[in-house]
């Protein structure tokens, strides 16, 4: 009887035995998938064929008729934060932010803006977002020149899906990628096919952001500020508040975000305005993206992203944290290191959480990478371990972070 050879995408190993039983017959008491209640003796398949089965290209069993499959062949996952930045570099991060290893970027001679002025915005190699969408990372890069999307299973190792453009923005939600542009295209086979939507979106400026939130089911998007701000159900059509604030989600190129909650859709920003110190603002919609009302939330924002942090949002300025149960009201609390002691002047920028809770960051403001670069780690969003610099590999500016669940990437064994 011929060998089974297929590649199974899921990890779950009762798909793969699934394969398996199609070349012969089996036996088994084995539960529907790995999560599911049964006995562990019992989590088992006799296949009565020859077979190999393959997991992502690589084989994770095989053997003659007979052979009897144990649930332990099932490669476990494992928790994975992967951090993107300037000139195509990406670093991950294997034991729950305490160390980032694997740092790579399209040219490590490079220093941007020094000496000789080399503007690494606008180039084809910036991260503008990074997601995880189930199973592999995804990023967006390039801003002016043409850049594209990449994909990768480990964080490491990067393939095109969509070459010869740029995007301001990308998100994933209900099988969907959504790549953030004044007409926005959209994927839901995994970034092999985009479309394009039937007409633009915005009618003027440049996409800032593209969030997906599960809890409301929808995309939002981002421009320039609050007259550029759309929500979509699908990825194609786009509707328009009636009533929305002009500084609602400006400046937020690098910093700010959106999230949800509690049914509600929050988005933070600043607005620098010449003379006059930079403020930041939160916009809350509560019926789903019809109307906005606007609220303060402080100084100048600087990490990169709005957070959950399990039961309120999060946001950074210089030296504190900016919370908020209800997304009108903010508390302001200063942040320390991990004895305790002040740190007023910590920047947190790039920064994301774990489903487990713990926060990883790396360093906000202007040229404070390579040698100035530091990451941080925090179990409470509020005292910092700064990571010594053995810890990573100090290099091109992070500029944002996600985390997923993966096969163990070579790269953290």
């Amino acid at each position: 009887m011929r060998p089974l050879s297929r590649t199974i995408t899921s990890v779950s190993l009762s798909s793969a035995l699934a394969l398996a039983a199609c070349e012969g017959t089996m036996t088994t008491s084995m539960p529907t998938t790995m999560g599911d209640a049964g006995p562990a003796a019992d989590a088992s398949l006799r296949v009565d064929a020859e077979y190999v089965i393959e997991v992502d290209g690589g084989p994770i069993a095989s053997g003659d008729a007979g052979t009897r499959l144990d649930a332990a062949a099932s490669p476990a996952l494992h928790g994975v934060f992967v951090a993107v930045g300037y000139v195509g570099r990406s670093t991950i991060s294997c034991d729950d932010g305490r160390s980032w290893t694997a740092s790579r970027s399209e040219d490590e001679s490079l220093r941007c803006w020094e000496p000789n002025d080399v503007d690494c915005d606008h180039q084809h190699q910036p991260s503008k977002a990074v997601v995880f969408d189930g199973a592999r990372f995804v990023r967006s890069r390039g801003w002016g020149d043409p850049g594209g999307i990449e994909a990768s299973e480990d964080g490491v190792r990067w393939s095109a899906l969509r070459e010869g453009t740029t995007f301001g923005g990308l998100a994933y939600g209900d099988g969907v990628l959504v790549a953030g542009a004044r007409t926005p295209e959209r994927s839901d086979d995994g970034g092999e096919t985009w479309t394009r939507t039937p007409s633009a979106v915005l009618p003027s400026g440049n996409v800032r952001r593209v969030k997906y939130l599960p809890g409301l089911g929808l995309f939002v998007l981002i421009g320039d500020d609050g007259s550029h701000v759309r929500t979509s159900t699908n990825g194609t059509s786009w509707d328009t508040p009636s009533r929305i604030d002009a500084r609602c989600g400006q400046s937020m190129q690098w910093t700010g975000g959106v999230a949800e909650l509690d049914g509600a859709i929050v988005i933070a920003g600043h607005v620098v305005r010449a003379g006059m110190p930079t403020e930041s603002f939160a916009c809350v919609s509560r019926d789903g993206g019809e109307t906005f009302d606007l609220s303060a939330i402080g100084p100048e924002l600087t990490s990169s992203e709005v957070l959950s942090d399990g039961e309120g949002l999060v946001v950074y300025s210089r030296g504190a944290r900016h919370r908020t149960t209800d997304g009108r009201t903010w508390t302001n609390t200063p942040l320390a290191d991990g004895s305790g002691a002040a740190q007023s002047s910590l920047a947190i920028g790039a920064i994301a959480r774990s489903p487990d809770g713990t926060f990883v960051a790396a360093n906000a403001g202007w040229k404070q990478w390579y040698e100035r670069q530091r990451f941080y780690r925090s179990t409470d969003g509020v005292r910092w371990t700064t990571l010594s610099t053995d810890a990573f590999a100090p290099s091109h500016a992070i500029r944002f972070i996600t985390w997923g669940e993966v096969a163990e990437p070579e790269a953290c064994r």
